[in-house]
């Protein structure tokens, strides 16, 4: 088995643990946990590097499969939550690059943040006639 294919196996089989894990205490109303439980719980079953449930936890938790929330940050405290009550997701929409008050461009914005072309700051910059619409 080349190194690629081993190190896809072991993600594969860490994340199937972590959604144990998950389920698991979902199933017995258990929904606190501390990211030692975790670690050791996937350690238990496969003795993997420490950091390795905790990067799968996050990403699981990016592809929408769970929530949790931080209980105790120093403590390394979390508690799962429902998708229903988690955090409010990132609103995506647009910033319109208006010339002369014509729509002629439009940009991604995810929350507050988002990146303009060079060629369009100096646009923006270099004359009135263009403007940014959020």
């Amino acid at each position: 088995m080349t190194q690629t294919a081993e190190l896809e196996h072991v993600k594969t089989s860490i994340r199937t643990l972590v959604e144990d894990f998950v389920k698991e205490r979902y199933a017995s109303g258990n929904v606190q946990f501390y990211m030692r439980e975790l670690h050791n719980y996937i350690f238990d079953r496969a003795h993997i590097a420490p950091a390795s449930p905790d990067r799968i936890l996050r990403q699981l938790r990016r592809e929408g499969k769970f929530d949790y929330t931080v209980i105790d940050r120093r403590a390394s405290k979390y508690q799962l939550t429902p998708l229903s009550e988690s955090r409010p997701s990132v609103k995506t929409s647009t910033v319109t690059l208006l010339y002369q008050g014509k729509p002629i461009d439009r940009f991604p914005v995810s929350g507050r943040r988002f990146k303009l072309p060079r060629h369009v700051i100096d646009h923006i910059f270099s004359s009135n006639d263009f403007e940014l619409q959020v």
